[in-house]
């Protein structure tokens, strides 16, 4: 087979209809398919928004208007997201996939949504449907990072964007014109806006500049009816008459006056919004820095200088890394864009059942009841060996209830560590749920498995999960990590895991292959 006419080939088929989707499609991702037979496409189709077809539908929908019926029970599927398998405010696709006798599907990435996640993919499997996963994953999981942020932090992605002279200032003498960048840089604010679902600005820049904050030329034809307008202000001096009160076909702005960056953030989550871009100055961008709530940033340099002596960005004084970056030129500007997003990932254990043997209904309360399970050592080398992080996450609530003190669990997992040291394997981090007052909540909540994340500074997406309970999985399909692994026990199973064994034994292999 020519070298292009790959799983990846039509993946990146499949993304290009997924783009056109970019912000039209919230509180539902952006979603493309395309239908291969002999390697030519036979249908393709993308999610044009809440209430209408999937991407799979339109697809199958494309190929039989054009008279290839016939030829979807040979063809394959290409899709950047996990077909869903229950009913919404549309029907499940993996129906449809089953009634037209579709053979093989290929997708993108799984759904993050814990509710769902591997779920289509499972119903389909066991229906005997070809199913490979995977393919293009990292550009598939891009495309869905306001999605994926919102189901599983309950906040939209914040990208900030601001314009900048050589010397860092956002304004330029009024003699000197409006603008600070070029047409070309403010063409690509206007694509950013359109594929946002909202955008939002403090009550300073309202105040200097007096923004519509809307859509113009072919960006306000792909979307009539514009975007949702937030403001933000503490002082909430801002004038009635402003432009952005002005109904625009927009509708009114989200007018938050004095409240707390998250709960504005969760607000915005609740109401449907995946992605939000922040056109602001550096107050409102350093504020949001600062509370973790910045996950990407652009910035366009124009080739003039402000003079002044403040940054428009003015951090503590240490460095401040973004550690995975890009620059493009747009006329005679340059474009930064920096993502916040940690390069460092981890492989989270848990403990009772995983590391060592289970004790049933009770706790291992001492170092001689402790017995590392068959091949757990060299799967946690394997992790470490890989580049990855190894933390271990585990409930000990023995010591909640009296049946054993913290200083003897904590003596028990240093006697663990010297042990896992030797074969150098040791956890790099030790997260143990002991009670209400240890900091974070218990599973299957989310909040353990963050806590480690940030104590670690990795990105829970790029982070594998290997446990033998419900709660385990639950935990992390809801922090939206990038897999799980199940170890069958005692356990019963309620929730499906990207991978399931039999035991550890088989652990390090699999490890092998996935990480």
């Amino acid at each position: 087979m020519h070298e292009c006419l790959t799983d990846e080939f039509w993946m990146k088929r499949a993304l290009a209809e997924a783009r056109k989707g970019l912000g039209l499609t919230a509180p539902n991702p952006a979603v493309g398919a395309v239908l291969v037979w002999q390697n030519t496409i036979i249908g393709k189709g993308w999610h044009k928004g809440v209430g209408q077809a999937h991407a799979e539908i339109e697809a199958i929908s494309d190929a039989v208007s054009r008279g290839h019926l016939g030829k979807l029970s040979t063809a394959s599927l290409y899709v950047t997201l996990e077909p869903c398998s229950t009913q919404g405010r549309t029907p499940p696709c993996c129906s449809a996939i089953l009634e037209r006798r579709i053979p093989k599907v290929v997708v993108g990435c799984r759904d993050p949504d814990a509710r769902h996640r591997g779920a289509g993919l499972e119903f389909l499997t066991s229906q005997g449907v070809e199913v490979c996963v995977g393919v293009e994953e990292n550009r598939c999981r891009e495309i869905i990072r306001g999605f994926r942020m919102r189901v599983t932090q309950g906040r939209p992605y914040v990208i900030g964007k601001v314009g900048v002279t050589l010397d860092g200032k956002t304004q330029i003498p009024a003699a000197e014109g409006r603008w600070i960048t070029g047409d070309s840089s403010r063409e690509d604010v206007q694509r950013l806006r359109s594929e946002v679902d909202g955008i939002c600005v403090g009550g300073a820049t309202i105040r200097a500049d007096d923004p519509f904050l809307n859509l113009r030329g072919r960006w306000r034809k792909r979307r009539p009816l514009g975007l949702k307008r937030i403001v933000l202000s503490d002082a909430g001096n801002i004038p009635s008459t402003a432009k952005v009160f002005l109904e625009d076909g927009c509708g009114a702005p989200l007018y938050f006056r004095d409240r707390k960056l998250k709960e504005v953030m969760q607000d915005l989550g609740t109401r449907g919004l995946n992605t939000i871009l922040v056109e602001s100055g550096g107050t409102l961008l350093k504020a949001l820095y600062l509370e973790g709530l910045l996950d990407e940033l652009i910035v366009y340099y124009a080739p003039v200088m402000g003079g002044g002596p403040a940054s428009f960005f003015d951090l503590p004084g240490r460095l401040h890394h973004w550690p995975v970056s890009e620059w493009k030129s747009f006329g005679s500007d340059m474009r930064f864009r920096g993502w916040r997003g940690s390069t460092k990932k981890a492989v989270f254990f848990d403990r009772d059942g995983v590391v060592n043997a289970s004790p049933g209904a009770g706790y291992v309360l001492s170092w001689d009841q402790f017995i590392f399970n068959p091949g757990i050592i060299a799967a946690i080398k394997v992790a470490k060996d890989s580049g990855y992080l190894v933390g271990l996450l585990t409930s000990q609530r023995g010591v909640e209830k009296g049946e054993m003190s913290l200083g003897e669990l904590e003596d028990l997992h240093h006697r663990m560590q010297t042990v896992l040291s030797e074969s150098g394997a040791a956890f790099d981090g030790i997260f143990a749920y002991t009670g209400p007052g240890c900091g974070f909540p218990n599973k299957p909540s989310p909040e353990m498995l963050n806590h480690a994340a940030r104590n670690l500074d990795v990105n829970p997406d790029g982070c594998w999960m290997i446990g033998d309970a419900d709660r385990d999985i639950a935990m992390a399909q809801s922090a939206g990590v990038k897999g799980t692994i199940r170890i069958l026990s005692e356990h019963p199973v309620g929730l499906a895991a990207d991978h399931v064994l039999s035991g550890t034994a088989e652990l390090a292999e699999l490890l092998r292959l996935v990480l």
